[in-house]
């Protein structure tokens, strides 16, 4: 039986269910030679040409599929002898386009998940863009608070005041406590002992370096930053206008910084620490490394709290992001602090003779308590990463994006998809695919053709539909 077979020049991968537009040779009366295989078929035909003429034809449709020429033969008499091979990736197209299975990866631009981890991008040693948001805190080292009880009552100290104390902000830490009154007629009766009688009932004594004092202090409030404490045994004192309308023995702040919406990359690598470095430099705890998944997040939150009594902070982090009309929050972090410092405290007389005239009744004279505040060094408070402090007036996020080395999302590859779906569905111009697992059915192909297909689907494979 004779057959027509078509031949081509034609540029391929085997990877591919491209076919050729046209076929420039058509020959009739194509015998096929007995006892050979359709899928690796020999065919012996007639064509008045020379071999410059039809060395270059690599291609070949016969029996309505389509073959790789592996080799021509000259014959004798303008007799050639074509000896070919099936092309499954053309010759079953239209099965592979019907194919539904998970596609792990696509250069079609309307199938990318640019959210997608993607193991073909590595960082480069380049940081192309750096972001820092920054907002203002309620600390400083400008001037030293010092707040602390006697007795349960207290004032504002002045050059002028004798008596019991509660509050004072200086730049001169000496005579912190000023005069208390020394109650004792024995003249051997010594300083340390009027000193442990009077320190009897001081509920505390520390010093808050960090807190800003305010102004408009007066004797009868006390100012720890922008809040007012209502003097009184710090055991029950209240606070009012705390940042939290959460009334008691604390005061804070709130700081708040917006996440920015656009880093660079507008894709997953926004949000890889392999390509991003999110460190949040705070005050009292030092800087923290941030996960950059929070950087989907619409911003983040710091509530710092400190304790009056203990000199004891704390500092909670929350990450906010609005879902379905709601504001939903998750804590990053919570980390302490040491605040408020023990003030070394000590005991002296002016006169020591007045001491030894004193009457039990008798308006006594004074002894003075000397309360020196502590040298402080805010880089040395850090509890967050163990890095130094390198703020405490304002807190910061620094944002630092890595380049990505050597590639591009116009790598033929393509990008991660990861979704069921059909072949067919994506454009067919050479559009490169990768299937997970795939199970392609062949209508007419042998095992190995099959195997074949499904090895090309799941390594990668260029779809055309002509």
């Amino acid at each position: 039986m004779a057959y027509t077979i078509k031949l081509a020049k034609f540029k391929k991968v085997k990877n591919s269910t491209e076919i050729p537009l046209t076929f420039t040779i058509t020959l009739n009366n194509v015998l096929l030679k007995e006892n050979c295989s359709l899928v690796n078929p020999v065919l012996n035909f007639t064509y008045n040409a020379d071999a410059d003429d039809i060395i270059d034809y690599n291609y070949m449709l016969a029996f309505g599929k389509y073959y790789y020429i592996d080799d021509i033969i000259s014959l004798n008499n303008n007799r050639w002898e074509i000896h070919a091979t099936r092309d499954p990736m053309a010759s079953f197209k239209d099965d592979i386009a019907d194919y539904s299975g998970y596609i792990t990866r696509t250069n079609d631009e309307t199938k990318y998940d640019v959210n997608l981890y993607d193991n073909l991008i590595a960082p480069s040693s380049e940081i192309v863009t750096t972001i820092n948001v920054e907002e203002p805190t309620k600390f400083t080292l400008g001037e030293t608070t010092t707040v602390f009880g006697f007795n349960g009552s207290g004032g504002v100290r002045t050059s002028a005041d004798v008596g019991n104390f509660y509050y004072t902000t200086s730049a001169n830490a000496s005579s912190i406590l000023g005069r208390v009154f020394c109650t004792s007629n024995d003249i051997f009766t010594t300083i340390i002992q009027n000193f442990q009688q009077i320190s009897h009932n001081i509920t505390m004594v520390k010093s808050f370096p960090f807190a800003k004092a305010d102004t408009s202090r007066s004797s009868s409030s006390v100012y720890v930053g922008e809040w007012s404490v209502a003097c009184a045994d710090l055991e029950t004192m209240s606070v009012s206008n705390f940042a939290t309308t959460t009334n008691g023995r604390r005061w804070g702040d709130i700081i708040t910084l917006d996440i920015p919406s656009d880093i660079h990359y507008m894709d997953y690598r926004d949000y890889d620490s392999n390509f991003v470095e999110v460190i949040l430099h705070t005050p009292l705890i030092g800087s923290i490394s941030i996960n950059p998944q929070y950087l989907r997040y619409d911003k983040l939150e710091l509530t710092y709290e400190v304790d009056l009594i203990s000199g004891i902070g704390e500092c909670t982090i929350r990450a906010y992001s609005t879902y379905n009309g709601e504001n939903k929050y998750m804590v990053l972090g919570v980390y302490n602090f040491v605040a408020g410092y023990d003030v070394p405290i000590s005991a002296y007389t002016e006169n020591v003779g007045q001491i030894a005239s004193n009457i039990i009744g008798l308006n006594p004279t004074g002894v003075i308590i000397d309360a020196i505040a502590p040298p402080i060094s805010y880089t040395t408070l850090s509890s967050g990463s163990g890095l130094a402090n390198v703020y405490l007036d304002k807190v910061v996020l620094e944002i630092k994006v890595m380049g990505s080395e050597n590639f591009t999302f116009g790598h033929e590859r393509g990008k991660k998809y990861m979704k069921y779906d059909t072949i067919s569905n994506f454009s067919n111009n050479g559009t490169y695919i990768e299937c997970m697992s795939p199970h392609c059915k062949l209508t007419g192909a042998t095992p190995q053709e099959i195997d074949t297909v499904n090895n090309y689907l799941q390594g990668g494979f260029y779809y055309y539909d002509s």
